[in-house]
C-alpha cells in the first residue's frame, strides 16, 4: 500500500520508459519512498551491491535530469 500511496501520479510511467525496469524500481523504492539500499535489496531479492549498481546506472541514464524523482 505505500508504494501504491506513494508512485500516483508520479510520473512512474515516465520512469519506466526512460529506465530498465530494475533500475526504475530501485529508483522508486529508494528516492521516492526513501528506502535503505538493505531494505530495497531484501525487497527486490537483490544483493546490496546490485542495487547500488542499478541506482548509479540509473542517475546516469542520458537524461538523468528528467527522472520524476
Amino acid at each position: 500500500m505505500r508504494v501504491v500511496r506513494t508512485v500516483r501520479g508520479c510520473g512512474v510511467d515516465r520512469l519506466h520508459r526512460t529506465l530498465s525496469a530494475r533500475q526504475a524500481d530501485v529508483v522508486l523504492l529508494r528516492y521516492r519512498l526513501g528506502l535503505t539500499v538493505r531494505e530495497t535489496s531484501d525487497l527486490m531479492g537483490l544483493s546490496a551491491a546490485d542495487v547500488l549498481v542499478a541506482s548509479r546506472a540509473a542517475l546516469r541514464s542520458p537524461s538523468p535530469s528528467r527522472l520524476p524523482l
